[in-house]
């Protein structure tokens, strides 16, 4: 039987593992993935999905898609989409997840699911549409009938869960808005671009306020009344006391009953 010389059976072994290397390297990259995969989703799209599923049941609502934004905010907002507004979608950031307790997303969930079933993310595109009218904000909003629904919202919240959560994630997003403001004053320091349509509704904003000589907001009253709402939002300290005050006038009137 010949012998095979020392560097024969080296280069064999050197090609088994040339070959073998690669493969298990491969095979192990693959199972990584999946197991990444398996994790993010059970984190950040697992336990969303479940309650969207779970509060579209209960209200007898079209599930809506799931959107998630890649962004280090915490973001969870709501809209619609087609002519009558029947595919709805909501969108979030896995921040979100991270930083709401599950009551709490749970209540800012059910807040936006009210903004859905009444469309009234249309009505609040049209409070920003009227400032470029004649007679100023909120004009369309007042003359279909329409007035800021956050706090409805709000309330249908903390009837579905408690006043609680929403405040606590209500209290969240305000964290969120001051920490974001800090940072656009320093970004916009430098120069910036300003849009051709933003340039001409300040022109006519501009004009509007020279027109009624600075009496814009009496004109509106005697229009449409003091109650009319003239910002597209109420604050989030605003909506956190509204709800103090909803959480008594509960209590208030389950100890009459």
């Amino acid at each position: 039987m010949k012998a095979f010389p020392f560097g024969y059976y080296l280069g064999i072994v050197i090609l088994l593992l040339s070959l073998a290397l690669p493969i298990y390297f491969f095979c192990k990259n693959l199972l990584y993935r999946k197991e990444e995969r398996i994790s993010t989703e059970t984190a950040h799209q697992t336990k969303p999905h479940q309650l969207v599923k779970e509060i579209s049941r209960e209200l007898n609502m079209q599930k809506p898609r799931l959107i998630f934004l890649k962004s280090n905010k915490l973001i969870l907002s709501s809209n619609s989409e087609g002519i009558v507004r029947s595919s709805h979608y909501i969108k979030l950031t896995k921040e979100t997840l991270k930083k709401l307790e599950r009551k709490e997303l749970k209540a800012a969930l059910y807040h936006e699911f009210y903004h859905l079933k009444r469309n009234t993310r249309v009505k609040n595109l049209l409070n920003l549409l009227s400032r470029g009218t004649l007679f100023g904000r909120g004009t369309l909003t007042a003359l279909m009938g329409f007035t800021s629904e956050e706090y409805s919202a709000d309330e249908f919240a903390a009837k579905r869960t408690d006043a609680k959560s929403v405040r606590r994630f209500l209290s969240k997003l305000e964290e969120e808005r001051l920490v974001s403001e800090d940072i656009e004053q320093e970004e916009q320091k430098g120069p910036q671009e300003v849009s051709i349509f933003r340039k001409l509704l300040d022109s006519f904003v501009g004009w509007k306020e020279q027109f009624y000589k600075g009496e814009e907001k009496e004109m509106e009253e005697m229009l449409f009344g003091k109650e009319l709402p003239t910002y597209m939002s109420p604050s989030y300290r605003e909506r956190i006391e509204n709800l103090k005050r909803f959480k008594l006038s509960r209590t208030q009137s389950s100890s009459t009953t």
